[in-house]
């Protein structure tokens, strides 16, 4: 919970009606990856009201409001808001058809109506060729690069989890510290799907003897920690409990029970041999 309050600008009243901007101004607070970009041009729905009412549109753009109040009750993470996207732009479009139809003798108007549509356009094709470039998907489409060079280049945990399929024997379990993505690895990974797992039985066991007995209840022959993920994760976290749990498994843990099998620029994987 403390995560998910670590996004946003604050919860108060005056708060919530300033989001609309917020969005725009405050990026970093409300994103995750850092590509989660509201289009500018989204801003015109907020002239719907003033504009020519249709019932249809007033469907639209009704319950895109509830559902905005409902988003703004949660982490207010700019991801969640991607199903009303389409509506966003229903109302845009809308509002500019009404500006076009109500001005059509301004020559100027019309032109300032054609560039933004045609800058909305310039820019999304501009943003998703970077996307393209940066990613290089297009050698996998076609066959020219494997879809396991591929995934190796672009997904970040890949290579460790490729080594746990391939390595490891049949009957292994790893622990996946941090990290919630396993859609990679097989039955032998236990993802972290709240990447808080560790923290949590670092803070819940006395002394390093439970903390151990506890890992072999579950049945954890091996871990994987993600660097990157457990940064993210302490990053967002004001309370410290992150930072000292990570720090006790480099200090603490790691000398005493494991013994390295992989590693990368990102992901430690190793042995539980302690008893």
């Amino acid at each position: 919970m403390s995560y998910l309050r670590s996004y946003a600008i604050g919860n108060t009243l005056l708060d919530d009606l300033a989001l609309p901007f917020n969005l725009y101004l405050h990026l970093g607070r409300f994103g995750t990856l850092g590509i989660e970009v509201m289009s500018v041009f989204f801003l015109l729905g907020l002239l719907y009201p003033w504009s020519r009412r249709r019932r249809s549109m007033d469907l639209v753009a009704g319950t895109n409001v509830l559902a905005f109040v409902m988003w703004t009750q949660g982490s207010q993470q700019i991801r969640f808001l991607l199903p009303l996207l389409p509506g966003f732009s229903l109302l845009a479009a809308y509002v500019l058809m009404n500006v076009n139809n109500r001005l059509k003798q301004s020559r100027w108007v019309q032109w300032l109506i054609k560039g933004t549509v045609l800058t909305a356009v310039v820019v999304t094709l501009v943003v998703n060729a970077g996307i393209a470039i940066r990613l290089r998907f297009v050698s996998v489409v076609f066959g020219s690069e494997s879809k396991d060079a591929f995934l190796s280049r672009v997904v970040y945990d890949y290579p460790a989890l490729r080594y746990i399929r391939n390595h490891l024997p049949p009957d292994s379990t790893v622990l996946l510290l941090w990290d919630g993505q396993a859609y990679y690895c097989d039955g032998r990974c236990i993802p972290d799907a709240d990447q808080s797992r560790w923290t949590r039985l670092v803070h819940n066991s006395d002394d390093l003897v439970e903390l151990v007995s506890k890992l072999q209840a579950m049945g954890v022959t091996h871990i994987l920690l993600g660097r990157g993920d457990a940064e993210w994760m302490i990053q967002h976290d004001n309370t410290e409990r992150h930072r000292q749990a990570y720090d006790y498994y480099w200090q603490v843990f790691a000398p005493a029970c494991m013994q390295d099998c992989y590693e990368d620029e990102q992901m430690v994987l190793s042995k539980l041999v302690c008893k």
